[in-house]
């Protein structure tokens, strides 16, 4: 393991699953101790706190809709008071309405979905925990964004437009935040999580390869 951040604090949104889960373990590898959030996947969180106390690090759960301020403020606030600083706010939670196979299948349900949780969501715990490192004077925030935003999505436009929305909150809270708290975009591409595997148009012809974006 390195030490590279012993001393510092994570907090990882979405970490009970999937890219989160690979981000907070990753985290306490590097010597973080980290706030481990969950929605739903109680469980999940659970087994990865575990699993990074395991490493001998620190590690606490919460949980929190991220579309909701008053639980994001709350979540903020338990995770300040009880670990006393957060370093790190790795912004992981995104939908990318896997349902959806086409651009045909218009759905104001999922269109509202998506962009409440991608950008509201974003913005509201970026807001919460980022004031909170200004008064510590310091801090760095990424935003887990797409290469939808290079590549578009035929599939589910609202996805690479709720992404789109993500790096403008990425550039205006790198301004509004500097130079005391780093705010920066992540941008990957398929990763290969729980969530991409059900998907109907994720097939294997030799290699995994994904069908529409």
């Amino acid at each position: 393991m390195s030490a590279r951040l012993e001393g510092r604090v994570a907090l990882v949104t979405g970490a009970g699953r999937g890219l989160g889960r690979a981000l907070a373990l990753g985290l306490a590898w590097e010597g973080a101790d980290v706030v481990v959030h969950y929605h739903r996947s109680v469980a999940g969180a659970e087994a990865v706190a575990s699993e990074i106390i395991g490493l001998g690090r620190r590690a606490m759960t919460v949980q929190a809709d991220i579309t909701r301020l008053d639980e994001v403020e709350r979540m903020a606030l338990s995770a300040f008071e009880r670990l006393g600083r957060v370093d790190v706010l790795v912004n992981n939670v995104g939908d990318a309405a896997p349902e959806q196979q086409s651009w045909r299948a218009l759905d104001e349900g999922l269109i509202d979905r998506v962009l409440l949780t991608d950008v509201k969501g974003t913005l509201l715990v970026t807001h919460a925990v980022g004031r909170r490192m200004l008064e510590q004077r310091s801090g760095a925030i990424v935003n887990v964004c797409s290469n939808v935003v290079v590549t578009g999505s035929p599939r589910a436009p609202q996805y690479a437009a709720s992404k789109y929305g993500v790096i403008g909150l990425t550039k205006s809270y790198a301004a509004a935040f500097a130079p005391t708290v780093r705010v920066n975009a992540l941008g990957p591409g398929f990763i290969e999580t729980e969530t991409t595997l059900a998907r109907e148009d994720w097939v294997y012809d030799g290699g995994f390869s994904m069908l529409g974006a």
